[in-house]
């Protein structure tokens, strides 16, 4: 049995590890189980600036390893979800709305609905995975870069959008409407309100991440958003955007989002 599970604040805490502990510190990660999706891709990314720690290839086999290892561009269209499926990200208007994005995004939705949500809920899910999917090509200037994936199990839903684009910081310091500085926890912040992006207010466009922001802390979830040495956790049912303080980790190149809900009457999965 795994000692180790290889989650946020696993990943948190090896990144201020000093060069003397470096071989304990492979050897805790190698040996981690992991059990869930978002922490395996943030380490995916952040893996190249810590080159001490091993790749995803020599980690602990499982099904959440083996659907990042296994990245698929156009994976088959089928109507069965998976337990845990990741792809590269469409990269243009064409792939978002070609054949096998659409079964894709059908199958995360059946996997919200086999985690013990409603159909309605189910479905909106499924559309925030396609609007943050949808941001990968208009915002981070590297969409092959950019993978998606979800995960399902009785009790819980959890998706994935993840690049190595220019990060929020850039994007947002295109658009002379904001005064950012070098700060990536300030563009991180603005990024989740309605109507702010690089291409300014009077747009009428933005990362979207306001609504779903929204929508998604109210389903008793767990929301982690990486840009630059910034990031933004919010836990619970009823959040309030103006209490969120950004907190310093590990340079990540681009922009991550990981989410994780569960339904209200299931009980959280150990």
């Amino acid at each position: 049995m795994a000692l180790y599970s290889l989650d946020f604040e696993l990943l948190d805490d090896i990144a201020l590890v000093p060069p003397e502990r470096f071989p304990a510190v492979q050897s805790i990660v190698r040996s981690a189980q992991a059990t869930r999706l978002g922490p395996v891709v943030e380490y995916h990314y952040t893996q190249r600036h810590l080159r001490h720690l091993p790749a995803v290839t020599e980690l602990e086999d499982g099904v959440v390893m083996t659907a990042v290892r296994h990245l698929r561009k156009a994976p088959p269209v089928s109507s069965q979800p998976a337990e845990v499926e990741v792809a590269w990200c469409p990269v243009d208007d064409s792939e978002m709305n070609s054949t096998w994005f659409e079964s894709f995004t059908r199958r995360a939705e059946g996997g919200a609905a086999s985690a013990g949500f409603p159909k309605t809920t189910a479905r909106a899910l499924s559309a925030a995975v396609w609007e943050m999917v949808d941001n990968v090509p208009r915002h981070s200037e590297n969409p092959g870069s950019a993978v998606v994936g979800y995960r399902w199990s009785t009790g819980e839903f959890e998706f994935v959008v993840a690049d190595a684009g220019i990060g929020v910081l850039r994007s947002l310091g295109k658009c002379t409407d904001y005064e950012l500085g070098d700060d990536h926890g300030i563009a991180l912040s603005l990024a989740l309100r309605d109507g702010v992006s690089r291409f300014g207010a009077q747009s009428r466009s933005g990362y979207g991440f306001g609504s779903i922001f929204r929508a998604l802390a109210n389903l008793n979830g767990h929301l982690r958003f990486r840009s630059g040495d910034a990031c933004l956790t919010v836990d619970g049912t009823s959040p309030d955007l103006d209490h969120v303080i950004p907190s310093q980790r590990l340079y990540y190149q681009g922009l991550m989002l990981s989410v994780i809900c569960r339904p209200q009457n299931l009980p959280a999965p150990t």
